[in-house]
């Protein structure tokens, strides 16, 4: 995986509707990340598509997830994370592909957030464990999930505790959403302290992994 600086920040190449959602939020910092993170996509997207940054175009899906509009000149799936200044970008030239990062911070009402996740002997299995062991293995398991929600382009508009993942320390698996057809690979990515998990049925060979620093000047 790639660490990168972000591209110039040129905010005349992103959208209307992304400047307006820049300017959504309240603190500077988090505009200046959510713009950079906007025009990083567009950089590396343009160069499988041999365009101009400004003339990719994206729409929405059903759940939210970002997708090419239909006309441009190839068909690619991506997905982006974000972890404190730094973000994840998996582009895949076939098939599906979801990607999450978070910080090993604590969490509020983390027992709640474990029930609300797994599955009853889930997230009995998570709470059993000694203390230290319970935080890494909860982010382990819900990095998993999100990332197999947001391949399959749901979120969590399904019940996250049908899904089931693994929250051992790291692996590769074959993961089956409950109503969905295919079988995902789901990879744990972790690294330089962030825990991060990719899930996709694309090949390897047309998978490929990008990480930005939204703080770093270019």
């Amino acid at each position: 995986m790639r660490f990168e600086t972000a591209p110039p920040a040129d905010l005349a190449i992103l959208s209307r509707d992304e400047r307006q959602r820049a300017l959504g939020f309240r603190f500077e910092a988090d505009r200046s990340r959510f713009a950079q993170s906007r025009l990083f996509v567009r950089y590396v997207l343009c160069g499988y598509l041999d365009l101009d940054p400004r003339e990719v175009r994206f729409i929405a899906g059903p759940q939210g997830k970002p997708a090419l509009a239909a006309g441009n000149p190839v068909s690619l799936a991506f997905n982006l994370s974000h972890c404190r200044s730094r973000a994840i970008l998996a582009v895949a030239t076939t098939g599906r592909i979801g990607i999450d990062a978070e910080d090993p911070t604590s969490f509020d009402d983390l027992e709640q957030l474990i029930h609300s996740a797994f599955a009853p002997d889930q997230a009995a299995a998570i709470l059993a464990l000694p203390d230290h062991d319970i935080l890494p293995s909860f982010l382990r398991g819900w990095t998993r999930k999100e990332a197999v929600l947001k391949a399959i382009g749901t979120g969590f508009g399904i019940e996250p505790r049908t899904v089931r993942v693994p929250f051992s320390a790291d692996g590769l698996w074959r993961i089956h959403v409950p109503g969905d057809p295919a079988i995902l690979d789901l990879i744990d990515i972790s690294h330089a302290g962030v825990v991060a998990a990719l899930a996709t049925d694309s090949p390897p060979a047309m998978l490929r992994l990008r990480e930005f620093d939204l703080d770093a000047q270019p």
